[in-house]
């Protein structure tokens, strides 16, 4: 999804970040774990980081954060809100993570980058930048499924995308690589909240990549899905994540057991 640059607009970064705050994402649900992994003398490399939100969240509890996306839109969104938040342990970088040359960091991490991050190239590419441990998420199922199943059907349409993008594509080749891999999947809701039916419309046509000429027929096909919230409206989606957690060398200490395949 990231490797698109249109995708990252001042819209879509501004639904986005209400998103993250109605859901204290990504404290929820991958918080407990990242902390667990990181350490505050570490440097961590965000691949695909987009407007910054993991980016943000781990600068919190590490030394330092190398961000990097491919979207001019997104990089400069972070600076800027690294600036208006005072935070000075982030390096936003923009350019596509295959083809930088960046210095490799004790942890990793790559939210929803899918594309980025499949086959052995990439699987060794991101190992190679890991010096210690390395979190990878990925969408399993996704609760707009059945808007968008509705939306072919209403429209007579097909409606592009295609929400699971199983993280055992991306595992398989790390498992060979890497000394050690865990995998879990972790169900959170990120829904999104939205002012008014108007806009609630406009985005199920954004993330559904409805044609134009189509779009007339979204309000009433959106009103089927969204929740009256306070004065506003809400969108659910509620999300099974593949949670990957891999470490390219043995350790000297001892990690955490596993704590179970789904949470």
């Amino acid at each position: 999804m990231r490797q698109n640059h249109s995708f990252w607009t001042a819209e879509s970064i501004e639904q986005y970040e209400r998103a993250c705050a109605a859901a204290d994402y990504p404290h929820h649900p991958f918080g407990p774990y990242l902390r667990r992994g990181i350490r505050p003398t570490d440097t961590v490399l965000d691949i695909g980081c987009g407007p910054g939100a993991v980016s943000l969240y781990i600068a919190a509890f590490c030394r330092q954060v190398i961000a990097v996306d491919a979207c001019p839109t997104a990089v400069e969104h972070l600076r800027r809100r690294c600036r208006e938040l005072g935070i000075n342990n982030i390096q936003a970088l923009c350019g596509d993570f295959r083809q930088m040359d960046l210095p490799p960091a004790q942890v990793t991490v790559a939210f929803y980058v899918t594309g980025m991050l499949k086959g052995y190239a990439n699987a060794q590419r991101i190992a190679g930048h890991t010096l210690r441990q390395g979190f990878i998420v990925t969408t399993h199922t996704n609760g707009l499924d059945e808007l968008r199943r509705q939306a072919a059907e209403a429209l007579h349409i097909a409606v592009k995308g295609h929400s699971c993008h199983n993280g055992c594509f991306i595992a398989a080749p790390l498992q060979e690589i890497c000394h050690d891999l865990q995998c879990r999947q972790l169900r959170h809701d990120f829904g999104q909240p939205l002012r008014d039916l108007s806009e609630a419309a406009s985005f199920v046509g954004r993330i559904l990549k409805i044609p134009a000429e189509h779009t007339g027929s979204l309000p009433d096909l959106t009103r089927r899905f969204v929740q009256k919230q306070g004065e506003g409206w809400y969108l659910p989606n509620p999300r099974k994540s593949c949670f990957i957690e891999f470490w390219p060398a043995a350790q000297e200490q001892e990690r955490p057991a596993a704590d179970g395949g789904e949470v």
